[in-house]
């Protein structure tokens, strides 16, 4: 009898444990206060992923018979961002993450 009231007693113990966190949580949660603005960008390239020209050679040949060569190297260069949001909930929440890119 005695091993199953100190069960009863740890399991009481964790569920008051469980509810004091879970107002404590409740209670800054309603502190929060969340602003959405609209993001503001800078240094703003909308052109988007171009080729660009390093160099062009043209090369002839003056023999009896015309030939001409020509070669040209391009680099396109495109950036992209990660964003991670970590956030844990002792008691169950919801949560969201919108982004907004630049890009019209």
């Amino acid at each position: 009898m005695s091993g199953s009231r100190s069960i009863v007693a740890v399991v009481v113990a964790l569920l008051l444990s469980f509810l004091i966190s879970a107002i404590m949580c409740f209670s800054n949660r309603r502190k929060l206060v969340v602003v959405h603005e609209e993001p503001q960008y800078s240094q703003l390239n909308t052109r988007g992923a171009r080729p660009y020209t390093l160099f062009k050679s043209i090369y002839t040949n003056n023999t009896d018979r015309p030939q001409e060569y020509s070669f040209k190297t391009e680099r396109s260069t495109e950036s992209l961002c990660s964003v991670c949001r970590e956030q844990g909930y002792m008691i169950g929440g919801e949560s969201e993450l919108t982004l907004k890119t630049p890009c019209t």
